[in-house]
């Protein structure tokens, strides 16, 4: 952002996922399991979030359907971070651009930013 910017330029970050997501995530992250039957196979996926450093933790683990039971196949994980608007903000005031304004229309968090 820093190169592209031209004089009375204008940036706008739309936010419109990550409230409604994190919220259920924190508040109840038993919801956030689930598993499925298909093709003989059985999907367990479940989701972990942590408020205090931002990391949103994915278990996956997948069994074979078998007479009398369930045989475990393999299981994965994944970590990724949930970056705060803040975090943006900060990087473009770092490339010359300033905050105008924030709005919030329903669950949609805009950043206005110009130079």
């Amino acid at each position: 952002m820093r190169y592209s910017k031209k004089p009375s330029s204008v940036a706008v970050i739309k936010d419109t996922l990550k409230k409604p997501f994190l919220q259920s995530l924190y508040s109840s992250p038993s919801v956030q399991s689930w598993y499925k039957v298909e093709g003989g196979i059985l999907s367990l996926h479940s989701w972990h979030y942590n408020p205090e450093t931002s990391m949103v933790r994915t278990n996956k683990e997948f069994y074979w359907k078998r007479p009398g039971g369930f045989r475990f196949i393999s299981s994965m994980s994944h970590e990724y971070y949930i970056v705060p608007l803040s975090e943006y903000t900060s990087a473009l005031k770092k490339a010359g651009w300033k905050v105008v304004r924030v709005e919030k229309p329903g669950t949609v968090g805009m950043l206005k930013m110009e130079e």
